[in-house]
């Protein structure tokens, strides 16, 4: 089947509880076998596609991220880099260490590469 012949349909009647989801695209039906499998639903095949009823919980419509959103997402992956960055050094203990030996310590929330 060419790609401009794959298709992916979505549907739901007023009355009822689940949404039927009807795909023969390759790319659609690995990300809906995934959401299926983690509501426990077993698809069926339809000729070369699969079909799925899915709660109406299992679909949601979202509009774009807002202006307050994306900056708050930057802000808290950078926070984590910084994080990942930001290793202490410290004198260890003299018991575990000899004299001249340091260890490093990650930084709160962080990791380090010793």
């Amino acid at each position: 089947m060419k790609i401009s012949e794959r298709e992916t349909v979505l549907t739901v009647a007023d009355d009822e509880l689940a949404w039927t989801v009807f795909t023969d695209s390759a790319r659609l039906s690995r990300k809906l076998l995934v959401v299926a499998r983690k509501w426990g639903i077993t698809p069926d095949r339809r000729g070369e596609g699969h079909e799925f009823i899915l709660p109406l919980g299992a679909v949601r419509f979202v509009g774009p991220p807002s202006e307050q959103q994306r900056r708050a997402s930057r802000q808290s992956i950078q926070k984590a880099r910084n994080a990942l960055r930001r290793a202490v050094k410290q004198r260890a203990p003299e018991a575990s260490l000899a004299p001249d030996e340091e260890c490093v310590v990650p930084a709160p929330g962080g990791r380090s590469e010793a």
